[in-house]
């Protein structure tokens, strides 16, 4: 026989905790090298935010297939990560505390030391229990 709890799910106040935890994530990744190769200087990461804390975080490059030859490779810099630490601490400490989330960065990198574009985009998720 299994007993049902119902705990109240953790809800934060404001996202200082998530921020945390993408900033680490994020220089984690860089760290170890899993931005090193951004097909033409593209890439996006994904983080999935669930009870207020991140979950997951999912890294994508795309490659257009129809252009002849290989991509040029353009490595995330300490610099670019700096520009992508400090903007994304800025945007996601004036939303509302999110809850369930999946957050994308999509990233494209002129060269080695100039962003190109860096968008920031939610998609807010609403979860239900089944009985």
């Amino acid at each position: 026989m299994s007993t049902y709890r119902n705990e109240k799910p953790f809800e934060s106040l404001n996202n200082d905790l998530l921020i945390d935890q993408i900033r680490i994530c994020i220089i984690s990744d860089h760290n170890v090298g899993n931005y090193k190769k951004f097909p033409n200087g593209q890439g996006e990461i994904e983080f999935e935010v669930r009870n207020g804390q991140l979950q997951k975080n999912v890294i994508s490059h795309r490659e257009n297939l129809l252009v002849e030859g290989e991509a040029k490779t353009v490595p995330v810099s300490r610099k670019h990560l700096e520009v992508i630490l400090r903007k994304v601490t800025d945007r996601i400490s004036t939303w509302d505390p999110i809850n369930y989330a999946k957050i994308k960065l999509e990233i494209s990198l002129e060269d080695e030391i100039n962003l190109r574009d860096l968008q920031i985009g939610i998609r807010f998720e609403s979860h239900f229990k089944r009985q």
